[in-house]
C-alpha cells in the first residue's frame, strides 16, 4: 500500500467505451494574521479513445459495435490509445483487459479468451505484467496520447462450431497516477517501465467530471 496519497484517474472502457475522468482539489492555508495562502492542487485526467475502420462498425458511447458477424478468420480494426488530458500532470498509464463470452477450452486446456488475447499485436510500448495489467514504457506529459495498445482482432481461423453465436466483449480499464515522486514505485527493464510495485486497483480513485 502507498505511504503518501497519489493522484490518481481511472477511465474505464466496457465493450470498448472511453469514459472520461478528471480530479481537482483546492485547498486554503490561513493562520491568525488572517494570511492566507491558496494552493492549486494538479490533476490527473486523461480519456481512453478507441478508433475503428471495420465496415457497418459503429462507434457509440457504450463502445464500438460490430452489426456483422464475423466467422473465423475474419480481422476486426479496433485501436485503443489514452490520451492525456490538456490541464492534467505528467502521468504513468496502465490498461487492464478482460475478454468475456469465451469460456471454453481447447483439447491442450488452453482457455479461447486467453488464445484471442495473444495473438492481439500488441504495441511495442506495451508490457504485460504477471498481475495482468499491461504498462505503458513511457511518462506521459500533458495532451500526450499514448501508441495504441493494439490495432486488430483477429478470429483463430481453427475455431469451429463450439464458438457459433458467441457474443465476445473486450473490456478495457485504463489507470493512470502521478508521475511526480512515483519512482520508487516502478519497475522497469532498461528505461521501460514494465510495472507498478505496491499498487493495487483499491488505490486507484474514479474521478468524475466536475460540473460548472
Amino acid at each position: 500500500m502507498m505511504n503518501r496519497k497519489k493522484l490518481t484517474a481511472v477511465v474505464a472502457s466496457v465493450a470498448l467505451v472511453a469514459v472520461l475522468g478528471i480530479g481537482g482539489t483546492l485547498m486554503y492555508f490561513t493562520d491568525r494574521d488572517t494570511k492566507s495562502n491558496v494552493i492549486t492542487m494538479g490533476n490527473v485526467n486523461g480519456s481512453l479513445i478507441e478508433t475503428t475502420d471495420t465496415e457497418n462498425a459503429v462507434n457509440t458511447e457504450d463502445g464500438i459495435t460490430y452489426n456483422d458477424r464475423v466467422t473465423p478468420g475474419d480481422t476486426l480494426s479496433k485501436v485503443p490509445t489514452v490520451k492525456l488530458g490538456d490541464d492534467s500532470e505528467d502521468a504513468y498509464i496502465r490498461v487492464k483487459m478482460t475478454i468475456t463470452g469465451l469460456d471454453m477450452v481447447d483439447a491442450q486446456g488452453n482457455k479461447y479468451a486467453d488464445i484471442l488475447e495473444n495473438q492481439l499485436d500488441i504495441g511495442n510500448k506495451w508490457t504485460k505484467n504477471v498481475d495482468g495489467y499491461y504498462y505503458y514504457a513511457d511518462k506521459m506529459s500533458k495532451k500526450g496520447e499514448t501508441q495504441a495498445l493494439f490495432t486488430e482482432v483477429k478470429v483463430p481461423e481453427g475455431w469451429g462450431n463450439e464458438v457459433a453465436n458467441a457474443e465476445v466483449t473486450i473490456d478495457l480499464i485504463a489507470e493512470l497516477i502521478q508521475a511526480d515522486n512515483f519512482d520508487s514505485h516502478l519497475q522497469k527493464n532498461g528505461n521501460n517501465v514494465i510495472g507498478w510495485t505496491g499498487i493495487t486497483e483499491d488505490d486507484i480513485e474514479d474521478y468524475t467530471v466536475p460540473q460548472p
